[in-house]
């Protein structure tokens, strides 16, 4: 049982939130439900809605600030510009016009004892410190993607530019001034020890999943030597400076639990009769073995390699091998690019589908065998991918395509609920999707697996601890150590 917390006024700023329901937009949102139904008085700062498809709807595109009420949380947007397409100097311009509005907002707001700061945009870490110092408070600086380093990666910017440099130096002012320094993964863990933030300041607080099945999770997180209670311990460990970065408890063993996927289509009303009306809708044959994407259409998804897959699949069809069918699934930058793809080769083995409502993405996930997950050459260094969680919690087992050193292989290999293959390799893809669809018995072990360990991410533990630690920063334990800084 949680303690009961020291009631603060919290303020939660970041570009994303509700209605949007890909990327950070759902953790924001999960963040701020948490900590109000822990008795805190929470406010969000945002833009109006627009990501994936980066557009806005068309009664926000004039409106300059709004304020709506969701979950009983006022939600403060503010405009901000969107361009058509997302170049690199677009994408600045689009982040510091929200930084730059969102701030004004923040500084007309009642002072919060704490603001959670969700970057990107990087440059919302001056912007706080400024605040911050206006109102005499404090800020956590919350990191769901290390931009300079991702857009080096991917030949975005030169390592050594000016543009680079000065976004470094913002990154550094930011990590400096704030209270606490978090991120999502243990990547960024170790690339905030070589960006010198001491370790005090360094917190591993990963994206969450909100699980169904609540009472038993706290029942197994109770139990000596369960999974949640192995990575509770090496959060902890890492987040105290007491544990090694990289170790893992993904290697315990959890007991053997009911099949997840025959629970979840039990839910969702129908089992095989939902299946089938599923793939009806969307003319896919019953007996096709289906392997779909979900999320934002992006560069640095390299969703291309999907569309190849599935040439090679329909190619080097043979009579009497199952039918693998490709669903591409969302919105973003890339959707005109792979619309133009299918346009000039339609495929009878691929569909291109738009983003889809909550209740229609589970019937998707419930007609699909397995998901993939691409990520570009370079791309997936610190950020595990957030749909990788809801994906295990429909019990559905996953083919990555990623570098050998990105948090997803990482993930992969060390929960064992799928197959790794090299990026941008549509070979390789085909050829894990072929012997998949011919393991059937392996497709439900994986999933089994799958859902068991994305147990260890539940939001209840990850938000708790993460909550007692700004707590002890609000309250003073915690000394706001400048060491290490020269």
């Amino acid at each position: 049982m949680m303690a009961t917390p020291f009631p603060m006024r919290i303020v939660v700023w970041g570009i994303n939130y509700s209605p949007e329901v890909a990327g950070i937009a759902p953790f924001n949102r999960g963040m701020c439900r948490f900590l109000a139904g822990r008795g805190h008085q929470v406010s969000m700062v945002s833009s109006f809605a627009y990501y994936p498809a980066w557009r806005k709807m068309a009664g926000d595109r004039y409106r300059l600030f709004r304020t709506d009420v969701l979950d009983e949380i006022p939600v403060h947007r503010c405009w901000h510009y969107v361009p058509a397409r997302a170049t690199a100097l677009q994408r600045i311009l689009h982040e510091f016009s929200f930084g730059a509005i969102s701030f004004l907002r923040v500084l007309s707001l009642p002072r919060a004892d704490l603001y959670i700061v969700v970057s990107p945009p990087l440059i919302l870490g001056p912007l706080a410190r400024l605040a911050c110092w206006l109102k005499r408070s404090r800020y956590v600086f919350h990191v769901q993607d290390l931009q300079p380093d991702a857009a080096v990666g991917v030949g975005m910017m030169s390592k050594h530019g000016i543009l680079t440099k000065a976004l470094h130096g913002m990154a550094a002012q930011a990590y400096r001034h704030a209270s606490l320094v978090s991120g999502i993964s243990h990547s960024m863990m170790m690339a905030f020890a070589e960006k010198r933030v001491p370790p005090k300041k360094r917190y591993l607080l990963p994206n969450w999943v909100e699980l169904d099945e609540a009472e038993d999770l706290r029942s197994a997180a109770e139990s000596p030597g369960s999974k949640v209670e192995g990575w509770n311990r090496e959060t902890e460990a890492m987040n105290t400076g007491g544990g090694e970065l990289g170790k893992s408890s993904v290697t315990a063993i959890a007991e053997e639990s009911e099949d997840r996927t025959a629970r979840q289509a039990a839910r969702n009303g129908g089992g095989r009769a939902a299946i089938d009306r599923w793939r009806a809708r969307y003319n896919i044959p019953q007996d096709a073995f289906v392997a779909s994407y979900s999320g934002n259409l992006g560069k640095k998804q390299g969703l291309e390699v999907l569309i190849d897959a599935a040439r090679l699949l329909r190619n080097g069809k043979r009579q009497g091998s199952p039918s693998i069918v490709i669903l591409i699934v969302g919105d973003g930058a890339m959707r005109p690019a792979l619309e133009a793809h299918f346009h000039k080769d339609p495929l009878s083995n691929a569909r291109l589908l738009p983003l889809l409502p909550e209740a229609d993405y589970r019937a998707m996930m419930e007609a699909s065998d397995v998901s993939l997950i691409t990520q570009a050459t370079g791309t997936g260094q610190f950020c595990l991918p957030s749909k990788l969680l809801s994906v295990l919690i429909a019990g559905k087992p996953v083919i990555a395509a990623a570098d050998e050193t990105s948090e997803l292989t990482r993930a992969v290999r060390e929960g064992n609920f799928g197959v790794v293959v090299p990026p941008e390799d549509p070979g390789a893809i085909a050829q894990a999707l072929t012997a998949l669809a011919a393991r059937p018995a392996d497709l439900a072990r994986l999933g089994r697996t799958g859902a068991r360990w994305v147990k260890r991410f539940e939001a209840s533990s990850v938000l708790g601890q993460f909550e007692h630690r700004f707590q002890e920063i609000v309250c003073g334990s915690l000394a706001e150590s400048r060491e290490g800084w020269n």
